[in-house]
């Protein structure tokens, strides 16, 4: 073959070569990316099982309560308990406490060994399935992100059927963030009380048991966050994306109750500190880190002591709240 000959073949080597190269790189690519997308699935893809019957309910604990269906934003169907005291103990002030439940299969059952201590003390109650878990509709859970919705729809429910009543979150991990996000956005919100929450969206995703394969490896941890938000949708990951932390501060415009376990094994010391400076130094006189517990261990561990700090928190912000609305009566 001659030199002009192998020159004029040349050209056609060259473009073959590059649109092997560009054909490995968009395979590989498309492989990391449906890796990362399996690993975003993986991560929120829940259904917890339906309530069954002789499944617990509030009149197990002696409290008449009412079925009542919610619906978040998105169109999501959730189900609630709406608890109301006896007439005899019931508040002046008419209280509502909406109760969030952490990433537990029991969904809102997992609150009713707290509940009867709030209902004793005169408070209306509401609790309610997160979506995917218990009665509520849903296939996925995102650990307080999209459960905003279902929060809000559960304060919304409660000032229509308590109209004029006070409010205040008691949330427990998932229910615990998703309680200061919703707090930070509704200033109606008298207090809140949070258990174990997260301080960030990447703690929250992987920083739990089942994704340590995920984290450790920064690409496949940023591919896979950037799955997460195209399944989620909402401006997660943006800047819109308001973080538990960033929520902390606003939220605590209003008095703030951080509970944390001393040993708790997901949400480390150091992380801890900083949602309860976040929420500030009146509020820090609240936190409570209970000893030798860990993850959601304060309750089990020590469930008087929480019943009493809890009760204390509500009752007194309850009553900053009736003196600051009540007008000043007018001089003779």
């Amino acid at each position: 073959m001659n030199d002009a000959r192998r020159f004029r073949r040349r050209p056609w080597a060259f473009a073959a070569a590059f649109l092997l190269f560009v054909g490995a790189v968009l395979t590989i690519y498309g492989i990391a990316w449906r890796t990362a997308d399996e690993h975003a699935r993986a991560m929120v893809e829940h259904r917890g099982p339906a309530p069954a019957p002789g499944d617990p309910t509030p009149a197990d604990s002696g409290m008449r309560y009412t079925e009542v269906p919610l619906g978040a934003r998105d169109g999501t169907k959730l189900a609630g308990w709406w608890i109301i005291p006896e007439d005899g103990v019931r508040r002046p002030d008419l209280a509502v406490v909406v109760l969030a439940h952490a990433a537990d299969e029991r969904g809102k059952a997992s609150l009713l060994s707290l509940a009867p201590a709030l209902h004793q003390a005169g408070y209306i109650l509401l609790l309610f399935d997160f979506r995917s878990y218990g009665g509520s509709e849903g296939s996925a859970t995102t650990y307080g992100f999209l459960e905003q919705q279902d929060l809000d729809a559960a304060v919304r429910l409660a000032r229509e059927r308590a109209l004029g009543a006070p409010i205040a979150l008691l949330g427990q991990g998932m229910g615990a963030t998703t309680a200061l996000l919703v707090a930070a956005q509704d200033p109606g919100i008298v207090c809140t009380v949070a258990d174990s929450p997260w301080h960030s969206w990447d703690e929250a995703f992987f920083h739990r048991p089942g994704v340590d394969s995920i984290t450790g490896n920064f690409q496949v941890e940023t591919m896979t966050k950037r799955a997460l938000a195209k399944r989620i949708g909402f401006g997660f990951g943006t800047d819109e994306a308001r973080e538990p932390l960033i929520a902390a501060p606003l939220a605590a415009s209003r008095p703030v109750m951080v509970i944390y376990g001393e040993t708790d094994e997901f949400i480390p010391f150091h992380y801890q500190v900083k949602i309860v400076s976040a929420v500030g130094t009146p509020n820090a006189t609240w936190a409570w880190r209970a000893p030798g517990t860990g993850h959601l261990g304060a309750y089990p561990s020590a469930p008087d002591e929480y019943r009493a700090r809890v009760l204390e928190f509500l009752d007194l912000s309850m009553a900053a709240h009736r003196d600051s609305t009540v007008a000043p009566s007018s001089a003779p």
